[in-house]
């Protein structure tokens, strides 16, 4: 849905927001390239209003007091008005741009096309994700949105105050694909109402949406700060609450009995249109679901042999199923997977340090330069620190293993 869970709008808005940035550093053109480039603005300012949480992530905040619209009839507003953006940019001869706008131009004709035809098939109505969606981005507002001034708060606290009528719009569109069959698979919904259930607290102090008002900065006027924190108390128990709940209620009373039982995408109403649509839009070439699972059968196919002329040329005893489960229980073998499994672990390290950092990283934009901050002190001066954590582990575990067990996986046949 573009309408704005800020999780998968972002990874909608990431490659209009990088042609924005590049367009900037061009040189000048002539009326085509202008003409280009206002569209380019328009098109990037478009969907930025239609989707105020991304635009708060990008640095914007001309809408950081709201939530944006949420219904099928702004939906479909939505997709006409990306129909008329397509039917402009048709009207300039890409031919007479430099070489990096009709890049550009390339990119955003895919991108107009690839929303629309996402809405015309149905996928803006299922925006439940198994590890994302609409609800969990809006819990990510207290560590995305700013916290400078007396007026940040009061647009976060506007923002909360909203939540309940942009549910409503969400429940609305979760209704539709109910109707039509255009729903995430009940079996990937198996325990996803606990991201709802963990927002319905008693004590509104316990709710994630507190925390920024626990520790308010300087800049914001003592007198504000006890006003603000009984407003935002308020919006807490008056609107997050209720509106968690009712979507809990919705989704176990409505939407997880109401989700398909059938699980691929063909299955989907007009599915295998839609599944065409989803594999050139992620692959970004025109292949057909059957071309693809030939390619699989045929790489398996191009694996199985390899793995034969191994066991051919080791002389192992025993049949393929024989070998897999030599592969499996073999001391020597299971050696090696202990060493490869713990090195494993230490760039995890690195990553699971960079994840739990991220809760606490609030983006700002200021005369156009991003920075990033995790408690006040720069990301970028963590970040080196976090990826040695991880190498420095894993070369640890690696220099903890004996070296009969680096000398056994070296030599095993």
């Amino acid at each position: 849905m573009t309408g704005d869970g800020a999780g998968f709008a972002m990874a909608r808005l990431t490659p209009l927001s990088l042609l924005i940035v590049a367009a900037c550093w061009l040189e000048p053109g002539g009326a085509p390239a202008n003409t280009f480039r206002d569209l380019l603005g328009e098109a990037w300012s478009f969907e930025l209003e239609a989707a105020p949480l991304a635009a708060t992530l990008t640095g914007d905040d001309r809408f950081n007091d709201r939530l944006g619209t949420i219904s099928l009839e702004e939906e479909n507003r939505r997709a006409q008005a990306r129909r008329e953006y397509l039917e402009r940019l048709g009207r300039i001869d890409r031919m007479a741009l430099n070489e990096q706008d009709r890049i550009t131009y390339s990119i955003l004709e895919r991108d107009l096309r690839d929303r629309i035809e996402e809405h015309e098939l149905g996928g803006t109505l299922m925006p439940f994700l198994p590890d994302d969606g609409f609800h969990i981005a809006f819990a990510q507002l207290p560590s995305n949105a700013p916290f400078r001034d007396t007026r940040d708060y009061e647009n976060y606290i506007a923002r909360l105050r909203a939540f309940p009528a942009w549910i409503d719009g969400w429940m609305g569109v979760l209704r539709e694909g109910v109707r039509t069959g255009a729903t995430t698979p009940r079996v990937v919904l198996e325990g996803y109402e606990g991201t709802m259930s963990a927002h319905v607290v008693d004590d509104p102090q316990t709710s994630l949406f507190w925390a920024p008002f626990v520790d308010m900065p300087g800049s914001v006027p003592a007198p504000d700060q006890e006003r603000l924190r009984d407003a935002g108390r308020a919006a807490i128990t008056d609107a997050i609450v209720p509106a968690y709940r009712t979507l809990l209620d919705f989704f176990t009373s409505e939407y997880l009995p109401g989700a398909r039982t059938t699980i691929g995408a063909s299955e989907l109403p007009g599915g295998r249109e839609f599944y065409a649509h989803r594999i050139n839009m992620f692959t970004t070439l025109d292949l057909t679901p059957d071309s693809i699972h030939a390619t699989g059968l045929r790489e398996v196919e191009r694996i199985r042999g390899e793995m034969q002329a191994i066991i051919d040329q080791v002389g192992f005893q025993g049949d393929f199923a024989a070998f897999l489960r030599f592969l499996r229980t073999d001391a020597r073998r299971a050696d090696a997977r202990g060493v490869v499994h713990r090195e494993a672990h230490g760039w995890q390290a690195a990553v699971s340090l960079r994840q739990a950092a991220a809760p606490t990283v609030r983006r700002r934009a200021s005369a156009g330069a991003h920075r990033a901050q995790v408690h006040g002190r720069p990301l970028r001066e963590r970040a080196p620190q976090l990826d040695a954590a991880g190498l420095l582990l894993g070369e640890h575990l690696r220099a903890r293993e004996p070296a009969a067990v680096r000398a056994r996986v070296a030599h095993a046949p």
